[in-house]
């Protein structure tokens, strides 16, 4: 995904998981003991039969199974469609993200997400802060209780808590202290179409905190920001980034569903995020030109195929768009595709952790993703 400038990307904010508690391994039967013919009562101790064997138990799941790793290459669409755009931008870039966790119990699983970034080539319409450097996002971690009861229609529901930590550039300029949050997710899994299918819903909320209600520079400036009205300087504002406010709530809403044939399994993803900035006293200047809006709104959208090469690799091939949800001209946009929007295809690896350990170490591991907690492609929480 491209690196935005720091400012442009201080408007997001957001926290949330996807994710559903990895099945247990079930234990085969032992296969029943051949007949034998009765043993006289005088013959030898020596000449009894030896009774079966007692079959081993199936082996406890490790506490941190389902944690996963995954990469991706990415490059805009009119790389490909030249004529989608009047001024082609030509760039490659690189996302991975690491996702451990932890099961406690039967009732609570510790879950972490930590991202990043880079460019490998600069586009001329990048708007790189940091050019080629890596930059990480902020880690989240998600505290679930998965013992629930399942709901009506067999939905399996799951509730936690999250928090984000600052650990990303733009949170240092936000001056984030912490940002705790809920999340609630609900899936069903059943078969259809020759397969199998997966739905999820989740919803969550956060509510950021910080040491400014507006961001400020993170590195010393050469030079005095200032402010200008009616082209005339109308003041210093001194160490401020942006005109942007920092984020009081934020929430999202996401859907996806994934149809699973074999080793095939193609998916869809739809993520929709608000945020409600602080509101700044009202100063009542006459500042016809100004706009006050009281939310920010953005989607994103995803698709994808993947192929389940063994235990714990499964590559991945997708088409990506993140945009805001209003047009420059105050109407709708479309969720799906735009042809001045930020639109990319990707090549992408899923590499379940514990499955590779114990692939390993000689053992089989789960097969395939874990698909409920599968994170948008291209985005971090």
């Amino acid at each position: 995904m491209k690196n935005a400038s720091l400012a442009a990307i201080l408007a997001t904010t957001g926290a949330f998981a996807l994710l559903v508690p990895v099945s247990a391994f079930a234990q085969a039967a032992p296969a029943p003991a051949p007949d034998s013919a009765p043993v006289a009562a005088s013959a030898p101790s020596d000449q009894a039969p030896t009774p079966a064997a007692a079959a081993a138990p199936a082996p406890e799941p490790l506490p941190w199974a389902g944690s996963s790793m995954f990469a991706q290459f990415s490059v805009p669409t009119n790389e490909i469609f030249r004529g989608q755009q009047q001024t082609p931008d030509n760039s490659l870039n690189f996302w991975v993200r690491l996702q451990p966790r932890w099961k406690f119990n039967k009732q609570w699983q510790l879950r972490a997400a930590i991202s990043g970034s880079g460019d490998i080539v600069e586009g001329v319409n990048t708007s790189t802060t940091y050019k080629h450097e890596f930059l990480l996002n902020d880690p989240v971690f998600t505290l679930f209780y998965t013992d629930i009861p399942k709901l009506p229609g067999d939905v399996k529901m799951l509730a936690g808590v999250t928090l984000r930590l600052p650990l990303s550039k733009t949170s240092w300029a936000q001056t984030l202290i912490a940002a705790p949050g809920l999340t609630m997710q609900f899936a069903k899994g059943f078969s259809s179409m020759g397969g199998d299918t997966l739905l999820v819903a989740s919803g969550s909320y956060s509510r950021p905190i910080y040491q400014s209600l507006t961001p400020i520079a993170p590195d010393s400036l050469p030079y005095p920001r200032a402010t200008y009205v009616a082209g005339q300087t109308g003041g210093l504002t001194d160490d401020q980034f942006t005109g942007s406010v920092n984020t009081r709530d934020g929430f999202s809403l996401v859907a996806f569903a994934v149809q699973t044939w074999g080793k095939w399994s193609p998916g869809l993803f739809l993520l929709e995020s608000a945020a409600l900035p602080y509101q700044l006293k009202d100063l009542s200047l006459n500042q016809t030109n100004v706009a006050s809006y009281h939310i920010r709104s953005s989607t994103y959208f995803g698709a994808w195929l993947d192929y389940e090469v063994n235990d714990w690799f499964t590559p991945e091939l997708g088409y990506q768009m993140s945009r805001s949800v209003l047009n420059s001209d105050g109407t709708w946009g479309n969720p799906f595709f735009g042809q001045y929007q930020d639109t990319q295809v990707y090549l992408g690896a899923n590499i379940q952790l514990d499955s590779l350990y114990e692939s390993l170490k000689g053992e089989g591991g789960q097969a395939g993703v874990v698909r409920a907690q599968k994170k948008p492609i291209g985005l971090s929480f």
